[in-house]
């Protein structure tokens, strides 16, 4: 009896062990692919801007349709990432991915850069030696408020 008592109570850490790393897989498989919408503000500047990370391009291209507008295409999220400027509506940025990973922070403030150059130009503002500075703190408030959202 004792032998099959320890053969059972190994058996069944085995099975307790292949539990917990199967459930540990099943939660990287979702961290990987899991869906984020959030807004980061553009402060000084009078503007949200609407982040969604996500794999699937179908959803990125009805949240953007609904928040920007009808011209958005799913071509527009054939890319590493995309940015939708046009219409009344909330800025968005779609990227399929985001880490804090090297590439990833490089794709990011190329994406942010495109909407800072949106958000200045609506405020009368343009690039040159005089506003650089206020463009340079403006990206970097911006990576930092994308960042807070990035694990």
């Amino acid at each position: 009896m004792k032998k099959e008592a320890k053969n059972l109570i190994g058996l069944g850490i085995i099975v307790l062990l292949l539990t917990i790393f199967c459930m540990v897989l099943i939660q990287e498989e979702n961290h990987r692919t899991e869906t984020k919408i959030f807004q980061i503000e553009a402060n000084p500047y009078d503007v949200n801007i609407n982040i969604i990370i996500t794999q699937d391009t179908t959803l990125a291209l009805k949240f953007a349709k609904l928040n920007t507008d009808s011209t958005v295409t799913i071509e527009d999220f054939r890319g590493a990432a995309s940015v939708s400027l046009t219409g009344d509506g909330i800025p968005t940025i779609w990227f399929p991915s985001l880490t804090r990973s090297t590439r990833d922070i490089a794709k990011a403030n190329h994406e942010l850069m495109h909407m800072l150059f949106y958000i200045t130009n609506r405020a009368g503002l343009s690039l040159n030696e005089s506003t650089d500075e206020a463009f340079a703190y403006e990206l970097d408030y911006l990576t930092l408020q994308l960042y807070k959202h990035i694990k």
